[in-house]
């Protein structure tokens, strides 16, 4: 399979304001009036404690309090860039 150069239209060409109406149309028919409570918490049978990692089992031990100068998480896009 041979990939064919994706076909935009000139800078000129293109509509900004009609974009921004869209997008905002776009962004209302997502938004909800309950906010976070449209969320429903799982429990019961039907869901795990996704708190519970199943396949280790739990090892007590103290908490960690140190001063650090810089925190990585991840080793996604964001952490390696946050490394240079």
């Amino acid at each position: 399979m041979t990939c064919q150069p994706t076909q935009t239209l000139p800078a000129d060409a293109i509509d900004i304001a009609a974009l921004r109406v869209k997008y905002a149309q776009e962004k209302d028919k997502r938004l909800r009036k309950e906010g976070q409570a449209q969320y429903v918490k799982l429990s019961g049978g039907i869901a795990p404690d996704f708190a519970i990692d199943p396949y280790r089992p739990v090892a007590p031990r103290d908490a960690v309090d140190e001063d650090i100068d810089a925190l990585v998480i991840g080793a996604g896009w964001g952490g390696i860039k946050t490394s240079y």
